[in-house]
């Protein structure tokens, strides 16, 4: 009360609204800062608020750039919590300010941006449903006006989207309303599912598989873990956040795609889902394949896919266009090829003859390199021939994860001895002594059980090969020097794992019951080939 009569005595109610904002550059500019205080204070009375809103509308015409102070005042007041008729009114007054001030559409659009982010997705009153309606109207209303507002809308959400640090629900409630405007207006979902994919994937990078591995106990209790490093901890919040955004996207798409049916599941609306899965693919394409090691938010387009076997095939030719693309840079045809390895390798729904057509359209892009490089004697070399030891490693190990595949297949003899690997294997380029090291044991264990090639003692020479001096570098990090990740590894955060793990093959269900990697790592080849593996260098190749 006592505050009530401060605002009263300092702002009193009978100021002129039309009166101080002609006044508001001249010597009594006081009244009109007094009138701002009070439209400010005017949040929690009803009649208070009704009047300056009809107030600003009569007096439309002096809401110039000059009287920036009071419009940014108004457009903070809490009016889609009021009643429909000053929502209403709000929203024409919206309607009037845009129509005759355009200077004010930006921070119109910007206020609809900050609506978008506070809105509790736990509470579905209808108190907060007719909130959230009522922002989406003013969004229409803006849009209805001015045709090239939704290229602004752009740029606002671009410039403004909150940081990576700000709380989970802000970036929940931001998130669902950007999808709902996706949705509504098709022409924007390109771009908006564009920029939600370039900020998620920042909170992404804060999650290395390695480091989520590290806290893997803690991962199904993702509230309650508090006795972590810093390091750790932090790496924990953005797990949390990580797995519910990513999970709210995934929830969008299936609402989206499936509509309700008499029968006990809904159904999938293949149409929806086609008209849908053009935009994730390029997001995918120009935003998440170029970064490396992503954790999670690839898990979109692995569900967008599973729900139609042409859709994966669309997948795997695009990036099979990336692989083979030569004006791509090396490191997102390397990526491809780690992406198209583990797709293949990994997903349960994929038939057996997409996985016969895959293992044998890499090799034959791999004979043809030999070919090209036949007249040349080079040595292993993963700067000039980067893409041909990515796709090699990628063939390898898809004959790892799919090895009882194929031998079941009628003829799967016949197609494994088809790829002719001995030439790949014991090509000058020697794609063994780049590959990562558990894959080639791995490949090298299961091509002797089969009795269908020896490897090791080549595996053996290779541990006695020196690469060539510009790789001294990364030999004294690592024993690999491809870019090699897995992307479709099983999940470890729990909302995405228990919705998409069940769609992917983990290796305890196709790891042979003979094959254990300790005993691999130590074999020695009994059958010692007498062959002489000459990998000296002349001259390396300088194309890819």
């Amino acid at each position: 009360m006592e505050q009530k009569e401060i605002i009263q005595k300092d702002c009193p109610e009978n100021i002129d609204f039309s009166q101080a904002l002609k006044n508001k550059s001249l010597a009594r500019r006081k009244q009109y800062e007094q009138l701002v205080t009070l439209i400010s204070s005017s949040k929690s009375d009803r009649d208070a608020f009704g009047t300056f809103i009809t107030n600003a509308i009569e007096n439309i015409s002096l809401l110039t750039p000059q009287a920036g102070t009071l419009i940014q005042t108004l457009l903070e007041l809490p009016w889609s919590e009021k009643c429909d008729e000053i929502s209403e009114k709000f929203i024409e007054f919206i309607s009037q300010l845009i129509t005759h001030q355009i200077h004010s559409l930006r921070i119109c659009i910007i206020m609809v941006m900050k609506m978008f982010t506070h809105f509790d997705l736990d509470n579905s009153s209808s108190y907060m449903e007719n909130i959230r309606e009522n922002s989406h109207n003013a969004l229409q209303t803006i849009f209805t006006l001015v045709p090239t507002s939704p290229c602004l809308f752009i740029e606002v959400i671009e410039s403004e989207y909150p940081y990576k640090g700000k709380s989970t629900s802000i970036h929940e409630s931001l998130l669902t309303n950007l999808l709902q405007v996706a949705n509504t207006y098709p022409p924007l979902e390109q771009e908006i599912v564009q920029i939600i994919t370039n900020n998620l994937i920042k909170m992404d990078a804060e999650t290395p598989r390695k480091e989520l591995e590290e806290i893997s106990q803690d991962l199904d209790t993702l509230h309650e873990c508090v006795d972590l490093d810093p390091i750790l901890h932090k790496t924990h919040q953005y797990a949390i956040k990580v797995d519910k955004l990513v999970s709210l996207i995934l929830k969008n798409i299936k609402t989206y795609v499936f509509r309700r049916s008499n029968s006990k599941s809904d159904k999938l609306s293949k149409s929806r889902l086609r008209r849908i899965y053009p935009t994730y693919l390029s997001t995918f394409i120009h935003v998440i394949l170029p970064t490396h090691g992503a954790s999670h938010i690839q898990s979109i387009i692995l569900y967008l896919s599973s729900l139609d076997l042409e859709l994966s095939i669309t997948f795997i030719d695009s990036l099979w266009t990336q692989v083979t693309c030569l004006e791509s840079p090396p490191v997102v045809r390397e990526s491809a090829c780690c992406y198209l390895a583990s797709y293949i390798s990994r997903a349960k729904f994929l038939t057996s003859q997409i996985v016969v057509d895959t293992m044998l359209t890499i090799s034959q892009w791999l004979h043809k390199y030999i070919d090209k490089t036949a007249g040349i004697s080079t040595c292993p070399d993963v700067i000039a021939h980067g893409t041909f030891y990515s796709l090699a490693q990628a063939l390898f190990y898809i004959f790892v994860f799919r090895h009882k595949l194929l031998f079941d297949l009628p003829n799967g003899i016949e197609f494994i001895n088809s790829l002719t690997l001995q030439n790949i294997i014991f090509s000058k380029l020697n794609p063994l002594k780049v590959c990562l090291s558990t894959i080639t044991d791995m490949f090298a264990g299961i091509c002797k059980h089969y009795q269908i090639l020896f490897c090791y003692t080549l595996i053996e020479q290779n541990k006695r090969l020196y690469l060539p001096q510009t790789l001294s570098a990364l030999a004294e990090t690592s024993d690999n020097y491809l870019l090699s990740f897995f992307p479709f590894d099983p999940f470890l955060l729990p909302s995405i794992s228990n919705s998409l793990n069940p769609l992917l093959f983990s290796w305890t269900e196709v790891e042979p019951a003979y094959m254990r990697l300790e005993e691999l790592a130590t074999q020695a080849e009994e059958s010692v080939l007498d062959m002489d593996f000459d990998f000296s260098t002349d001259e390396t190749l300088d194309y890819m």
